[in-house]
């Protein structure tokens, strides 16, 4: 899988986890005063703009018009193209039959774990191309980058939500751990990361949040 989608994967769970984190602890205060809530609610407003903005990355189509060969981006949407262009899944089924440095040892069953994992990549895609949730989020979030992170236009917007953005987080995670199967023959569980960074996130505000409650 390309490197740099790979790490837009990984910082959209961090993200995630450190968002949905400091939202839970915030429900558990509900009803005290604290100090310092507008710089939390800062906070929280920087963090959707960053996952806002690796959303817009790893799911960009600016260039679709353009031959597949000349795009320098680096997002799902062309992966998947190249993935369903004539003879790129037979080349990377002989070439994990050959190469692959994990996974089964036989050559054959190599080329079928390959053959499943990109079958498993383009039927999900697919199946979510042709969702009406998969497409309103996707098209919410671009508009709002668009007409409102990346330039000034003075359109009326929607603002994503949470659980959109959280949807199109986790269900582009489902796609990439597949294509980095197909890619490199590694079966990753990319969502783990989200995990660990939610970890450290309870850790975090559940000391730095409570901390700032008035008690009388």
């Amino acid at each position: 899988m390309n490197r740099l989608v790979r790490r837009d994967i990984r910082r959209a769970l961090a993200v995630e986890a450190v968002l949905e984190a400091g939202n839970d602890v915030v429900k558990t205060l509900k009803g005290q005063h604290a100090e310092g809530a507008e710089a939390y609610n800062i906070i929280k407003s920087s963090l959707e703009t960053h996952l806002i903005v690796i959303l817009g990355r790893l799911l960009d189509n600016s260039r679709e018009k353009m031959p597949l060969a000349k795009r320098d981006s680096n997002c799902i949407p062309y992966l998947m193209e190249w993935l369903a262009q004539p003879g790129c899944c037979d080349a990377l089924v002989k070439r994990a039959a050959k190469h692959w440095r994990f996974g089964p040892s036989e050559p054959r069953a190599r080329g079928d774990a390959c053959r499943s994992a990109v079958d498993g990549a383009t039927s999900l895609y697919t199946q979510l191309s042709s969702s009406a949730r998969w497409t309103r989020a996707v098209t919410t979030m671009r508009e709002f980058r668009h007409n409102y992170l990346a330039h000034s236009l003075g359109r009326k917007i929607t603002s994503p939500v949470y659980k959109e953005l959280f949807y199109l987080g986790r269900e582009s995670t489902l796609i990439a751990a597949a294509v980095n199967h197909a890619v490199l023959g590694l079966n990753e569980d990319l969502a783990a990361y989200g995990e660990l960074h939610r970890e450290e996130a309870d850790a975090f505000w559940g000391r730095a949040l409570p901390a700032t409650v008035l008690h009388p």
